[in-house]
């Protein structure tokens, strides 16, 4: 009976890492409030909440929204929070598209806090040329003014940063130690922010780099492709010709 047990829980448990699911939240619609996963208020001014959030129509892709960030006096009311209670022992994967928002009117391009109950980190675009973590200092110039896909991944406390789904290592750095479990995109600060999100996606089943784990959900826009079509691969006509030269001619 043990052994029986035993086999179960390992198909059981075989089965559930194969088929884990990301989850994502796309800015067609703008996420309902709720204490788990929202776009939401995590302070109010004396003057009353201020929304700063409003979505757009994408003008490069038919179809497609994005929530568009804008908060110049600071400091911003309105974060994108999610409570994923990560294992830190099985790492978790964070990945996002966006661009900064008219550079050069505000003192960053996005904040995003990651944390998952051991360590945390604090990822900081600034003016659309640098990216930063900003507990180690770990630095990029980079330019933020053009649409990129972003993957975070934390396992205990090592983070990394992959853009444009490149396998290779943008930055890596060791977090600072935290209890918290969750992460959030905006600052709670003075600073200003402006951003243009289209999609955030996040995997706790693992830190999983470019080419590794789950393929992202495929509804997601702008997301880069493996082949792409460089014409018609159909012969456009058939021909035998002659033989030259010919083999059997000393």
């Amino acid at each position: 009976m043990k052994f029986f047990v035993t086999i179960c829980f390992t198909v059981f448990f075989c089965i559930g890492s194969l088929f884990a699911q990301w989850e994502y939240w796309e800015a067609n619609e703008l996420p309902i409030a709720s204490s788990d996963t929202a776009w939401h208020y995590e302070q109010e001014d004396d003057g009353g909440t201020i929304t700063y959030s409003t979505i757009i129509d994408d003008p490069d892709i038919t179809g497609n929204k994005l929530l568009q960030f804008s908060e110049t006096e600071g400091p911003p009311q309105e974060t994108f929070r999610n409570n994923w209670e990560a294992d830190p022992t099985i790492g978790a994967t964070l990945v996002f598209r966006m661009k900064a928002l008219e550079v050069g009117t505000y003192d960053r391009d996005w904040d995003i806090y990651l944390y998952n109950s051991v360590c945390r980190e604090r990822l900081v675009s600034n003016s659309g040329a640098e990216i930063k973590f900003d507990k180690s200092k770990a630095a990029i110039s980079f330019n933020t003014s053009d649409w990129h896909i972003y993957r975070l991944t934390i396992i205990e406390d090592e983070i990394e940063l992959f853009i444009d789904e490149d396998t290779l290592s943008y930055l890596i750095t060791t977090g600072e130690t935290n209890e918290e479990n969750l992460f959030r995109f905006g600052d709670l600060g003075s600073s200003t922010i402006g951003t243009l999100y289209d999609w955030i996606a996040w995997n706790v089943d693992g830190a999983y780099p470019p080419e590794q784990g789950d393929a992202l959900p495929s509804e997601l826009t702008g997301l880069p492709t493996a082949i792409e079509k460089i014409g018609s691969i159909t012969p456009e006509r058939f021909e035998l010709s002659q033989n030259f030269p010919n083999p059997f001619n000393p």
